[in-house]
């Protein structure tokens, strides 16, 4: 498995990803001015918004969740899934209760880690922001 991205999804389960909210928490700035820089469509940039909620990255979400959907391959399991909040679903990709077998747990693992990487990735190219933090 690719370190760089374990290490970004392992951060962003502990809430201490360079994201907006954590950068301003540094900075004593309040929470709702914490905004996302990628999109600019005024949200605060958390986990939530990075993983399931930011405009710029899309294409790079589908991406992920046709991945995911690969693996499962089952029609109930990926209609519940679809069928989750947007928190829900956060909350699945940074979760490790896949509620599968280990061999699908392992794949949908190596799915979310090439996701979150090229989510992180997505979030660098608009040059707003740097992706190798």
């Amino acid at each position: 498995m690719d370190g760089w991205a374990v290490k970004r999804l392992i951060r962003l389960r502990g809430g201490v990803e360079r994201l907006e909210v954590v950068r301003g928490r540094r900075f004593r700035i309040r929470r709702q001015d914490r905004k996302c820089l990628v999109c600019c469509a005024g949200n605060v940039e958390d986990e939530d918004h990075f993983i399931e909620g930011c405009t710029a990255l899309i294409e790079q979400r589908s991406r992920m969740w046709r991945r995911i959907e690969d693996v499962m391959k089952c029609r109930h399991k990926i209609g519940r899934i679809r069928a989750m909040t947007e928190e829900e679903r956060v909350d699945w990709v940074l979760g490790t209760d896949f509620d599968v077998g280990h061999w699908k747990f392992m794949q949908l693992q190596k799915a979310v880690i090439q996701g979150i990487k090229e989510l992180w990735n997505g979030r660098g190219r608009t040059g707003l922001v740097d992706a190798t933090m």
